[in-house]
Order: C-alpha cells, then structure tokens, then sequence
C-alpha cells in the first residue's frame, strides 16, 4: 500500500471527515515524542458497506503527505493476500484505545494489546445472529475481548514471522465483554477493493 493511504474504520464504527486527523506513533496519551499529525486528503468508503450487518464497514484514508517510517515507532503492518487464510484457534493480537474494566467510561493513558483466538463465523452468530456474512471474521472471547472503545482497532496474525493485518474490529459486546466474541471485517476478501483504491489514486 502507498505511503499516502492508510487503512481505517468505515461508516459504522466513526465516521471519518476530511478534517479530522491521523495520529501516528502514539501510544502514550501523557507524551508528544515522535508522534505524527497527519492530515486527511480523501476518504474511501467502501460502496458496498451494509449497516445492518456491518459489511464491507471499512475506509482508505488518502493522506496529504506520507508517514515517516523512519522512526521506530511508526511503521507499516504488512496487507494480506486474498487468498491468505488465517485458521480456527490461530493466537491473533487486537490493539485500541477502548476502556479495559466492565461499567468505565474512562479511556486508558497507554496503547492497550491483547493476544486473541480466531473462532468459527458459527460461534459469532450463536451472539450477533445468523446474518453473520463470511466476509467477517470472529475472534476474542474465553476470557480476552476487545471492549467498548476498540471498534476500529486491529486484528493483526504472525505470517511467516511477519505481523499481518487480518482485520477491523466492528461488533463489539458492551455487555459481557470477556464472555462474548467480537466481529472484525476480514480484510483478505476486500483485497482487490483496496488495490483498485491504491492504483487509481
């Protein structure tokens, strides 16, 4: 993916406006070291996106100057394939800036990780319903699971020792948060999507 485009959470999760900016490097709300602000060109919505079962809830973000990836803090993470295939059961990591305790509004000062497991699309319908599309991917639960606040955070996998994004969180459970999995868009079947976006602009 060029330097200028950025992968980011579509209609459904926040809507993105050309004035609103991109943060880069932060991971420390209290600290501006090696942060990068970064302004907003055009934005990409997914035509297809369907906000009855979130699908196809993703955006390109085309940005007015590239990131530097010069610092150690900011680099790019690796797009899949479309024929990539991440398995059940497969130790996966969510990132985001959503509250970490059942009934907090407060948001935590640092960048919160967590490791997560792929499950079956049936698991997610047993919570989200049987409209589920398999373009979506479910993860977390047993214990470990995004929470209010993480929509639009990223799913990544290891791939041949490499992280790869495999998704965006979409559907998260506010209710019983570490007993529910989320729903993120599977990002390996919008592939041809995001390189149509990135060859023509």
């Amino acid at each position: 993916m060029g330097r200028k485009l950025v992968l980011a959470p579509g209609p459904g999760m926040c809507l993105c406006r050309k004035h609103d900016l991109v943060v880069a490097g932060q991971y420390d709300r209290q600290s501006q070291d090696n942060i990068q602000i970064l302004k907003i060109a055009k934005i990409f919505i997914h035509p297809h996106y369907n906000p009855l079962n979130n699908y196809a809830d993703l955006a390109l973000l085309k940005l007015t100057s590239q990131a530097d990836f010069h610092l150690t803090v900011v680099s790019p993470v690796l797009l899949p394939s479309v024929d990539d295939k991440f398995h059940v059961r497969s130790s996966c990591r969510v990132m985001g800036w959503g509250v970490t305790r059942f009934n907090r509004t407060i948001m935590p000062i640092k960048l919160q990780e967590a490791t997560v497991y792929l499950q079956t699309n049936e698991v997610c319908r047993k919570y989200w319903g049987p409209n589920l599309p398999q373009e979506m991917i479910c993860v977390g639960a047993k214990g470990i699971s995004p929470y209010d606040g993480d929509s639009g955070g990223s799913l990544v996998c290891m791939k041949y020792g490499v992280w790869t994004l495999v998704g965006i969180l979409t559907c998260v459970d506010e209710t019983r948060p570490t007993d529910v999995p989320v729903v993120a868009v599977r990002i390996p079947k919008f592939i041809p999507w995001i390189e149509d976006i990135v060859a023509h602009n």
